[in-house]
C-alpha cells in the first residue's frame, strides 16, 4: 500500500520566486523538463510552455513524458522534441547530455514521478517544482513555487515564462507558448466550469485568447476525438455504478475485463466522474481503475476523486493524503498496490468519515 512520505510534513510550498527561477533556467544550455505520468491537459500544456519558452531565448530544453499517452499529445506538441518513456524506461540510460537544470510541472511527488525518479533522486538540487497541488515531497526539489490557488499549473507557470520573456502580465504572449498555458487552464478547469475557476483564471484565459489561441480549434483536438472504445467503457463503468452513504457517494468500478471487452487502454479511462457528478445530492465521486500491468508482482488500483463545491464540500485531498494520494481539495487521485475490490473498501470508507 502507498503511504505518504515523511517530507511532506515539513511543509510542501514556495521557497523561490519566479524571477529566481527564470534567472537560473536562463543562464542554462541544457533544461530537462518532466511532469506526472499519464499527462493530462496541464501536465502538457505546462511542461510544454516552459520549453518553448525556453527555446524562445536559446536555451535547449528537452522534455520527457511518460505514458500512458492521449492521442491528441503528438499534435500539440507538432516540433518540440519529447522523450516518450514507458513506465518500465531505464531513465538513466537515455542521457547523452547532462542538463544544467530540471523542471518538474504539475506535481511534486515522488509517487506520480515513479518512472523518473532513479534519475531524479541524484539530481534533486539542480531541480525546479512548479505547482499547484495541495500536496508533495519537499525532497524532490531544492526550490519550488506552489501556489495552491491557482486553478492548474499553467496559471503558475506564466509568471515564470514572463520572467523569462520579459513580458508584463498582460502583455501578448508568443501564440505558441500561449495554446499550451490555455491548453492547461482550459482542461484543469473542466473548460471553466469547475469551482477552481476565478477572476483570475478568466483574465489569463482572455489574455491568452488575445494571444491568438484558436479555442475552438484546441477543444475539437482534445475534448471531441475519442476512440470508439472510450464511449463503450463509459458505458460499463457506468453500469457499475452505486451509490454509498445514502446517495452522498458515487463509486464506479473500471475492471480489467472491462478494458479488454472494449479494447480500451488506460489512456480511455480519464474523465468519468463526471456523470455522476450530476445526480442530485451526491457529494463525492470516486472512480477505481485496475491499473495492473502484465508483469506486476501485485495489483495496482487507481483512484480518482471528484466533490462538489458548497457548505458541505468534501476535501478529497484530504481524503487522498491518508492513503499516500493528494491533489485538490475538490479533485484528487492515489494509487493503491491492491486488488480494485480492497482499494474500493478502503477509500470509501475513508470518504464515508467525511461526508
Amino acid at each position: 500500500m502507498s503511504h505518504p512520505s515523511n517530507d511532506r510534513a515539513s511543509g510542501y510550498t514556495t521557497n523561490a520566486t519566479p524571477a529566481e527561477i527564470a534567472a537560473t533556467l536562463r543562464a542554462a544550455k541544457r533544461v530537462l523538463i518532466t511532469t506526472h505520468s499519464k499527462p493530462d491537459g496541464d501536465a502538457a500544456g505546462s511542461s510544454l510552455a516552459i520549453a518553448r519558452a525556453l527555446k524562445h531565448i536559446g536555451v535547449t530544453p528537452e522534455v520527457w513524458h511518460v505514458g500512458p499517452f492521449q492521442a491528441w499529445l503528438k499534435p500539440i506538441a507538432g516540433d518540440m522534441p519529447i522523450r516518450r518513456l514507458s513506465p518500465d524506461t531505464q531513465p538513466n540510460d537515455l542521457i547523452t547530455d547532462e542538463p544544467d537544470a530540471i523542471v518538474i510541472t504539475d506535481t511534486g511527488s515522488w509517487v506520480q514521478l515513479e518512472a523518473v525518479t532513479p534519475f531524479l533522486k541524484s539530481r534533486t538540487a539542480k531541480t525546479i517544482v512548479i505547482d499547484h497541488h495541495l500536496n508533495g515531497d519537499t525532497s524532490v526539489s531544492t526550490r519550488r513555487l506552489v501556489d495552491t490557488s491557482a486553478a492548474a499549473a499553467t496559471e503558475v507557470v506564466v509568471r515564470v515564462i514572463d520572467e523569462l520573456l520579459g513580458l508584463k502580465p498582460d502583455a501578448p504572449l508568443p501564440t505558441d507558448i500561449a495554446t499550451m498555458l490555455y491548453l492547461g487552464l482550459a482542461t484543469d478547469t473542466g473548460w471553466f466550469k469547475f469551482s477552481s475557476t476565478t477572476p483570475a483564471t478568466m483574465r489569463l484565459g482572455a489574455r491568452l485568447l488575445d494571444s491568438g489561441v484558436d479555442h475552438p480549434a484546441l477543444y475539437e483536438l482534445i475534448s471531441q476525438q475519442d476512440a470508439p472504445a472510450r464511449p463503450l467503457l463509459l458505458g460499463r463503468a457506468l453500469s457499475s455504478l452505486t451509490f454509498d452513504a445514502h446517495g452522498k457517494i458515487g463509486v464506479v468500478s473500471i475492471t480489467a475485463k472491462d478494458i479488454q471487452d472494449c479494447k480500451a487502454g488506460q489512456e480511455d479511462t480519464g474523465g468519468f466522474a463526471e456523470p455522476v457528478m450530476s445526480v442530485i445530492g451526491v457529494q463525492v465521486v470516486a472512480v477505481f481503475t485496475d491499473a495492473t500491468r502484465a508483469g506486476d508482482l501485485e495489483p495496482t488500483t487507481k483512484i480518482s476523486m471528484r466533490s462538489k463545491p458548497g457548505p458541505n464540500a468534501v476535501d478529497v485531498a484530504a481524503v487522498a493524503a491518508t492513503l499516500g494520494g493528494g491533489g485538490h481539495a475538490r479533485a484528487a487521485g492515489l494509487k493503491l498496490k491492491l486488488p480494485l475490490e480492497r482499494a474500493r473498501g478502503l477509500v470509501v470508507d475513508a470518504i464515508r468519515a467525511k461526508v
